[in-house]
């Protein structure tokens, strides 16, 4: 449906997105397969008056999020508070009662989120009017609520749900409950979200990211120094990597450099950052390489017999093309991410060698973070670098 690939981002897709609508315009909630019910204001948001506004899709494209797997609602809404009756923001069903899933406003201005069976969590504090973002989940056995960034999850009984299939904004799905408010936009994804991914999408932050690298060094040509025999670090920080060794050479149909593992490294030195994320791109020569080396040994990144280690970080996760992996195989680019709890200070940084034993292959692209990236920022930056990689 064009409901998916019109409404969000690859990232987003990768990350489990299953719904996303924006309401830019009438005409392009057709084009999603939406039905219009009476006569909602429809620009860059759906103004619904309360009565007999709404809008329905028929044929959800995710009939399997359900209440038995885990699943993430993110809604932007402005809401007429003390309306003196239920208001309910939107609701899916694929068919029986136990997978029913509403989002609505209680008479006394509590958000409440329904899981099947009648199972609900629910604000802790009254909704005051104005515009908020809401961002919700279930795991299966487990919920929490977010509005605006914080999280406000409380557990109590609610009303049972519906058997109709299908997805309605601005009302339940047997037409009760009406909405009177705008909601801006609204997406489900078929997975958890994290706490960062939920406080993202309420400080529009999601892809922030890529402007706040501390160390940023693309290798590309224009990048390259050969009078001063360094890469240049375009972060804004000058952390420039000094181009070390005999025969280190800059690759010129592509990004990156090519370290044949005789004594071949990039010297970045005494960067003095706190990074949570290190990402680099790397096409190695074979399964077992010393990869970089972030603090005089202290925290290391290598790999052995084709998996990836991230020695000394503090409970580290590891990406390989955006999903969570350890496998390094040779002769391919791969975009490896690594992730850690506690901050490593980025002392005597070197990429290409740890000790005297030096990286086999090429390298490109190293970018580091004193943030920790989430899934769906890891996700968008493959995707992002994805078709650079094999260009200058």
């Amino acid at each position: 449906m064009s409901l998916i690939t019109n409404n969000s981002t690859p990232a987003e897709r990768s990350r489990g997105l299953v719904f996303s609508e924006l309401f830019e315009n009438a005409e392009k909630i057709v084009q999603n397969e939406g039905v219009i019910t009476g006569a909602p204001v429809i620009n860059n948001g759906a103004t619904f008056d309360g009565t007999n506004d709404w809008i329905t899709y028929d044929s959800p494209p995710f009939s399997t999020v359900v209440s038995g797997n885990s699943f993430s609602v993110v809604i932007d809404f402005d809401i007429t508070v003390d309306h003196g009756a239920l208001q309910c923001l939107v609701e899916w069903g694929p068919g029986t009662a136990a997978d029913s899933v509403m989002v609505l406003l209680d008479t006394n201005n509590y958000l409440r989120l329904y899981v099947g069976n009648g199972v609900s969590i629910f604000t802790g504090t009254a909704v005051t009017s104005g515009r908020h973002t809401l961002t919700a989940y279930w795991d299966g056995s487990n919920r929490d609520m977010y509005l605006d960034g914080a999280s406000v999850g409380k557990t109590s009984p609610g009303a049972t749900g519906v058997t109709t299939v299908g997805t309605k904004i601005g009302a339940r799905l047997d037409n009760s409950l009406p909405l009177n408010g705008t909601i801006y936009s609204a997406k489900v994804f078929k997975t958890e979200l994290t706490l960062q991914e939920h406080t993202d999408y309420y400080n529009n932050a999601t892809y922030r990211y890529i402007n706040e690298a501390v160390l940023d060094l693309p290798m590309g040509m224009a990048e390259h120094d050969p009078t001063n025999t360094r890469t240049d670090d375009i972060s804004g920080n000058g952390l420039n990597g000094t181009l070390s060794g005999t025969s280190l050479t800059k690759n010129t149909d592509q990004w990156g450099y090519n370290l044949p593992g005789t004594d071949e490294f990039i010297d970045v030195g005494d960067t003095s950052q706190n990074i949570k994320t290190v990402s680099f791109w790397i096409k190695p020569n074979s399964d077992t390489e010393e990869i970089m080396d972030l603090d005089a040994g202290t925290h290391t990144i290598e790999a052995a017999s084709g998996t990836l280690t991230a020695t000394g970080f503090s409970s580290p996760t590891i990406y390989v093309n955006g999903e969570v992996s350890s496998a390094l195989v040779p002769y391919a680019w791969q975009l490896v991410t690594v992730t850690t709890a506690t901050a490593i200070d980025t002392d005597n940084l070197d990429i290409g060698r740890i000790s005297t034993t030096y990286l086999t292959g090429d390298i490109a692209r190293v970018k580091m973070s004193t943030s920790e990236l989430t899934a769906l920022q890891i996700k968008d930056l493959y995707q992002r670098e994805f078709k650079k990689i094999n260009v200058t």
